[in-house]
């Protein structure tokens, strides 16, 4: 049996609870008052935490801040 270790995605908390987003999906994030907005392809929303932490959860390769309250594809 072959167990697969990578991850569905970055994990997020929103509203006490975890779920996964596929980086892929991820269009911008921006920083709001308590938490970082996140906009995706079929969803948008409003996580705990602040934009360096989920800077550290993405691939540079991909993703570039803009202006240091603003993440962009």
């Amino acid at each position: 049996m072959t167990v697969d270790l990578q991850s569905p995605g970055i994990l997020i908390e929103i509203d006490k609870q975890k779920i996964f987003i596929n980086p892929e999906e991820i269009l911008y994030a921006e920083s709001r008052r308590h938490g970082v907005f996140i906009k995706t392809v079929k969803d948008a929303y409003l996580a705990g935490g602040d934009l360096n932490r989920l800077e550290q959860k993405l691939n540079p390769q991909f993703f570039s801040g803009v202006i240091k309250a603003f993440w962009s594809t």
